[in-house]
């Protein structure tokens, strides 16, 4: 559950070093461009408010994912794995159970003034935005939830930069 809410996070941020924004400083926060060329331009956002927000979600999710498969395929006789079931939600898989967490972290309800307000002002995708176009662009949500290619949860032109 942990990697699922908090490594996300981890990752996200972690993902902001390399959006538009981020790529800009370095280790020490000062200004310089890190990125330069080809590569450097094609990282360029233009006019698209929650765009480095959502670079930053996918890498956060892949990174977190990955972080923790590793985690959980480093315990061959499952003395952790108990811990991935939790009482009302034994149907799932502990790599479905990831992306609850992911998702329950995000969970809100908004107002329709609170939701307005975040779309023209927020660099972040309003909650229902950020799980859904999150998961959407994974494969491993995909494979975990065994989504065919082409349904609404598992486009087949998934967008990955990582």
């Amino acid at each position: 559950m942990n990697y699922g809410a908090m490594g996300v996070i981890a990752g996200h941020e972690i993902g902001h070093g390399f959006d538009n924004r981020g790529r800009s400083f370095d280790s020490t926060g000062n200004y310089t461009n890190t990125i330069s060329g080809p590569k450097g331009e094609t990282l360029r956002i233009n006019g698209n408010l929650t765009l480095p927000e959502n670079i930053a979600d996918n890498g956060g999710i892949k990174y977190s994912f990955s972080a923790w498969q590793d985690a959980f395929n480093s315990d061959p006789q499952g003395i952790t794995r108990k811990n991935y079931k939790l009482p009302g939600l034994e149907k799932y898989t502990p790599e479905q159970m990831f992306f609850i967490s992911y998702g329950r972290v995000w969970c809100e309800k908004s107002m329709p003034e609170r939701l307005e307000s975040l779309l023209q002002n927020d660099p972040h995708s309003p909650a229902k935005w950020k799980i859904i176009g999150g998961v959407q662009n994974s494969l491993d949500f995909a494979r975990a939830f065994k989504c065919r290619a082409g349904v609404p949860m598992s486009p087949v032109n998934k967008c990955s930069l990582w």
